[in-house]
C-alpha cells in the first residue's frame, strides 16, 4: 500500500466518521419532542403563601436577579400563569 493510498483511506474514514456523526445527531433530533417544558422542584422552609409573595413580586425581582431586565405575565384561559423573563442572556 502506497503512502497516497493510505492517506486516501484515512481521509475517507475521517470523512465517513464526520458524516456518520452528523447523521446520528439528525436522527436523535428527529426523535426529540417538538414541545419542551423545563421543570424543577425544591423544598423550602417557608409557607406557600410566603413563597408566592416573593416569586410573584415582579418589581422586586431585580433585587435577587442582577441580570434581570423585565418580566411579562401571560395568562392562558384555564391554564397556568406564565412569567416571561428578559435578562442579559435573552
Amino acid at each position: 500500500m502506497t503512502a497516497r493510498t493510505r492517506f486516501r483511506t484515512w481521509l475517507l474514514a475521517a470523512l465517513g466518521a464526520v458524516l456518520g456523526l452528523i447523521l446520528l445527531l439528525v436522527l436523535v433530533g428527529m426523535f426529540l419532542p417538538r414541545e419542551h417544558t423545563a421543570r424543577a422542584s425544591i423544598e423550602l422552609a417557608a409557607s406557600p403563601e410566603r413563597v408566592w409573595a416573593v416569586v410573584s413580586d415582579c418589581a422586586g425581582a431585580a433585587v435577587w436577579r442582577p441580570d434581570f431586565e423585565s418580566v411579562r405575565l401571560e395568562t392562558v384561559p384555564g391554564g397556568p400563569i406564565r412569567f416571561v423573563e428578559t435578562s442579559d442572556e435573552g
